[in-house]
């Protein structure tokens, strides 16, 4: 395991599944790419994608750097049935992530002026909003999770990977679709969808 992604932070998504509030799963090393991969398609049974930031912790569970990634989902509930069951037993339809060069790899402070991310698919913006899923960003993000895992006595430990959720939405992708995250225009991870 390399670390956790925080899922359904979105009103209208927490309403659907009438939960109380955001939802964790876990992220494998397995399933970890780097910008510029290609994914196939046939690995999975309905690909999406999310934009999001991350954040990488050190020592203390301090925050040490963010970064825009590209979330992989196998976006289908089994026997169709849209339940909150299913979308925890599913691990959130997290299935992977593609992290960017460390080019893009900064401390947090970096991202502070930041305004808007931005998905692209084929070169064309599909979806746009605010870097955090949290208003209070990236630190309510972590106090968010670190207070879930301690009810199971657990915690972000130093190296974990933590996808801090989004308000952008989940976009169906298909063999020979190239995607992009923007940060205010300038591109930092992308992926190729493959057969």
């Amino acid at each position: 395991m390399i670390g956790y992604k925080i899922g359904c932070i979105g009103p209208a998504i927490i309403a659907q599944f009438g939960m109380s509030g955001p939802i964790r799963g876990r992220l494998f090393a397995s399933e970890r790419g780097a910008s510029g991969d290609c994914v196939a398609a046939v690995g999975y049974v309905n690909l999406a994608i999310e934009g999001e930031m991350a954040v990488r912790i050190g020592d203390g569970g301090r925050i040490t750097a963010a970064h825009p990634v590209i979330e992989l989902h196998d976006f289908v509930f089994p026997a169709g049935q849209r339940t909150l069951p299913a979308l925890i037993a599913r691990n959130g339809f997290n299935t992977g992530v593609i992290v960017p060069n460390p080019t893009h790899v900064k401390p947090l402070q970096d991202w502070s002026a930041a305004a808007a991310m931005t998905i692209l698919v084929n070169g064309t913006a599909i979806d746009s909003g605010p870097l955090w899923g949290f208003a209070g960003a990236a630190e309510e993000a972590l106090a968010w999770l670190t207070s879930s895992l301690a009810e199971e006595g657990l915690g972000p430990g130093p190296g974990d990977l933590i996808l801090t959720g989004t308000r952008l939405r989940l976009h169906p992708v298909r063999p020979g679709d190239n995607v992009e995250i923007a940060i205010d225009g300038a591109v930092c991870v992308t992926c190729s969808i493959t057969s």
